[in-house]
């Protein structure tokens, strides 16, 4: 275990130098496979049309334009979830995260910041209709994320937000790993 967790260290810290490795996830199993543990927000607190902002600050979690909404036909998993603004809006780590997932309705994209710069910008997860999921594991960790659907006046929705700091486990070790010998393949040709 200590040989894994200094390998880690050392291929995430390399990797701060260069841009991040990303895997993409459009299946929840299989990214909580490779992550591990995470946290959960599941957004079941105030009236549906209140705003939220720091209402998880003891989690080091706080958002940008977002609105609670109860709609039981867009949030799956409990009815309740948040939407953000017009064309996108950010989430806010104070501990800097190597992972976040989003069940969320309708399509999305993420975008991951690493103090104030972009350091990865995901495909689309999702289609029209309720009940997907995205999520992503980065070997550079990130302190903020945009997120955003293309098209004008397209809303954002979450139904429940994972995130995680930790180091992964083995599976998620594998995955960076191939996604950092295809991207440095790439590079190369």
């Amino acid at each position: 275990m200590r040989v894994s967790v200094c390998f880690v260290s050392s291929v995430l810290a390399c990797s701060l130098a260069a841009s991040a490795d990303v895997v993409e996830f459009h299946d929840r199993a299989e990214w909580e496979a490779a992550v591990g543990s995470f946290t959960t927000i599941d957004f079941i607190l105030p009236p549906s049309g209140t705003p939220i902002s720091d209402q998880y600050s003891d989690l080091g979690v706080h958002f940008g334009e977002w609105i609670f909404s109860h709609n039981s036909g867009s949030y799956q998993n409990d009815g309740w979830g948040i939407h953000g603004a017009v064309d996108g809006a950010w989430v806010h780590f104070d501990t800097p995260q190597h992972w976040v997932g989003l069940d969320h309705p309708g399509t999305t994209n993420i975008e991951l910041y690493r103090d104030g710069e972009l350091i990865h910008t995901t495909g689309t997860f999702g289609s029209s209709g309720a009940g997907f999921f995205g999520g992503v594991m980065s070997s550079v960790a990130f302190d903020e994320i945009y997120i955003f659907r293309h098209g004008p006046n397209n809303f954002v929705f979450i139904d429940d937000l994972h995130f995680g700091a930790m180091v992964p486990g083995p599976g998620g070790l594998a995955l960076l790993a191939l996604a950092g010998a295809f991207t440095a393949r790439r590079r190369r040709a």
